[in-house]
C-alpha cells in the first residue's frame, strides 16, 4: 500500500509538471489525448502510467535474466554471439519465445464463442497461454529445446494485432544493446544457487534474484561485480 501511493504522489507530480509546460512525451499526448471530444479522467491516467512503468522495467528486467539463464545452461552460445554479435536478435527472438517475460494474458469476450469446441459466453474471462503457445510443437518442432537458428512464424511474446505491446521495439533494443556489452566482456556466467525462486504471477515470469557471476575472457577469473 505504502509503494502504491508513493507512486500514485511521484506520477502526480508527473502530470501536474506537464500540465504546466508540456513536453514531445508520452504524458504530454495523454494529457492532450481526446476520445469523442472527452480527456482521460484521472483514473484512467494513473492506470496507465503504472501499465507503462511495470511493463517497461519489468519485463526486460525478465528477459535479460532469462537472457543470462540460458546462457549459464549452454555456454556455447555466449561465444557464439562474441564472435557474431549479429545473432544477437536472433538470440533475442529465441529467448522470448523459450521463456517469455510474459506467460499469458488476460482477454474479455465480448460476446458468445466457440473455441476449440469449448463454448465461451460473453463476459467471460479467459487466460491465453502465451508461454504454451510458443512450445506448441505444430508452429515450434522441438519447442523445449532452445534452437538458435529456429524459423517459424512470429513470435506471441509481445502481442499480436491490435494487442501487440507498444514498447516491443524499445525492448528488443534494450536486450540487444545489454547483450552486446556482456558479450564482449564476458567469457562465461555462473549460477550461484542452487534454487531460484519466480515470481508469483499469472502474467509475468522472471527469477526474483538471480545471484550470478561472471568471468572475463583474457584472464578467466571471476570480475568482483555480481549480477542480481
Amino acid at each position: 500500500m505504502d509503494t502504491r501511493l508513493e507512486m500514485e504522489r511521484y506520477f502526480q507530480g508527473v502530470l501536474d509538471e506537464r500540465r504546466s509546460a508540456p513536453r514531445d512525451d508520452m504524458v504530454s499526448d495523454l494529457l492532450r489525448a481526446r476520445m469523442d471530444g472527452v480527456a482521460l479522467t484521472h483514473h484512467e491516467l494513473m492506470s496507465f502510467l503504472f501499465l507503462l512503468l511495470v511493463a517497461g522495467l519489468e519485463t526486460t528486467v525478465n528477459l535479460l535474466s532469462q537472457c543470462a539463464r540460458v546462457f549459464f545452461q549452454h555456454p556455447e552460445l555466449l561465444l557464439r554471439l562474441r564472435k557474431d554479435p549479429t545473432l544477437i536478435p536472433r538470440f533475442v527472438e529465441e529467448t522470448l519465445r523459450y521463456e517469455p517475460s510474459v506467460m499469458s494474458t488476460l482477454r474479455l469476450c465480448t460476446q458468445d464463442v466457440t473455441l476449440a469446441g469449448v463454448e465461451l459466453p460473453q463476459g467471460a474471462l479467459v487466460l491465453v497461454s502465451l508461454a504454451s503457445a510458443a512450445r506448441d510443437e505444430k508452429y515450434f518442432p522441438d519447442g523445449d529445446r532452445f534452437i538458435l537458428e529456429r524459423e517459424g512464424p512470429p513470435r506471441l511474446s509481445f502481442g499480436h494485432g491490435a494487442h501487440s505491446c507498444l514498447g516491443a521495439m524499445l525492448s528488443r533494443m534494450e536486450a540487444r544493446v545489454a547483450l552486446e556489452e556482456l558479450v564482449s566482456r564476458v567469457e562465461r556466467l555462473e549460477l550461484r544457487t542452487e534454487h531460484i525462486d519466480w515470481t508469483t504471477s499469472l502474467i509475468v515470469r522472471g527469477p526474483v534474484t538471480l545471484p550470478i557471476e561472471v568471468f572475463a575472457p583474457a584472464t578467466g577469473q571471476p570480475l568482483p561485480a555480481r549480477l542480481a
